[in-house]
């Protein structure tokens, strides 16, 4: 599948189209996600084909919601939509919002983020209270980083997810609240940091707050990061730490310079690769592709 996306052909374009209405729901499934990424050669997704990558994709999911439906091909329908980025999408995709299966509400949030528009917003708000974990993560992300809109709904939202048991939630909640400039206390931003570490997430929302009282937990959780290591030419948390000490006005040592380094980008936290979620097709791609 991978190397009929990356061909991004009109041969490629035709077979995909054909197969969206093939009776095997594999064939859908596979058809659409190829659909939603084509590429040209530098591996850029490919602009071209447009109109006729949206009907096809269009078709496939109102054939399955038409029934009988398909999970899979429902979901993958979704992720390939948002890829495309085509606002007609939007009343097909929010109508599945409440679907049974969660893989096809994930999905959803994949197809609806970005537009910044009431009935996408409606959607993103009710799955960012979801059951499933993942759906809620990805909507109140969705909604506190990829959505400017600022309504009281929408802070409602974003408030309702700070008590969640996921430390990712909890701080995703607070950098969409602290990007609407909803001050919900210096105090609520400490404990998280000192509970769930120094996430980007939480050190983005502490760079925004940017008040003197935050010194203390931000020193704290500095002291228990892992040494730096010499094998990474860089390290996004150990950055991040350093700017929200530096906004926070906490006086700051000579940082170790990262230019000279050569080697991985690493995760202080995880001490682990650093992969963009854009780089491969992001997470809905890893999840609902098929082996």
């Amino acid at each position: 599948m991978v190397k009929l996306q990356r061909t991004g052909s009109r041969a490629v374009l035709d077979l995909c189209a054909e197969c969206c209405a093939s009776p095997d729901p594999r064939e859908r499934q596979v058809a659409a996600a190829v659909l939603g990424q084509l590429r040209v050669g530098d591996g850029r997704v490919s602009t071209e084909f447009h109109e006729v990558r949206y009907q096809a994709l269009l078709a496939v999911l109102l054939a399955e919601v038409a029934g009988p439906a398909d999970a899979r091909v429902l979901a993958s329908a979704c992720v390939a939509l948002g890829h495309l980025y085509d606002p007609r999408s939007i009343p097909a995709v929010v109508g599945l919002h409440g679907y049974p299966d969660p893989d096809v509400r994930y999905a959803v949030v994949h197809g609806l983020m970005e537009y910044d528009v009431d009935e996408a917003v409606v959607a993103l708000i009710a799955l960012s209270a979801d059951v499933e974990a993942q759906v809620r993560g990805w909507a109140t992300f969705a909604l506190g980083q990829q959505i400017k809109r600022d309504t009281p709904a929408a802070r409602v939202a974003l408030r309702n997810r700070l008590p969640d048991p996921d430390c990712d939630r909890r701080a995703e909640a607070l950098c969409g609240l602290a990007r609407r400039g909803d001050v919900v206390g210096t105090e609520t931003l400490i404990a998280a940091l000192r509970s769930d570490g120094p996430s980007p997430v939480l050190l983005e929302v502490a760079i925004m707050a940017a008040s003197p009282t935050l010194c203390p937990a931000l020193r704290d959780v500095e002291n228990r990061l892992p040494k730096p290591s010499m094998h990474c030419r860089s390290d996004p948390v150990r950055e991040a730490m350093t700017d929200a000490l530096r906004a926070c006005g906490c006086g700051l040592a000579e940082p170790i310079s990262s230019t000279a380094m050569t080697g991985p980008i690493c995760d202080s936290v995880g001490s682990a690769m650093v992969v963009e979620h854009h780089a491969s097709g992001g997470a809905s791609a890893q999840r609902l592709e098929p082996a």
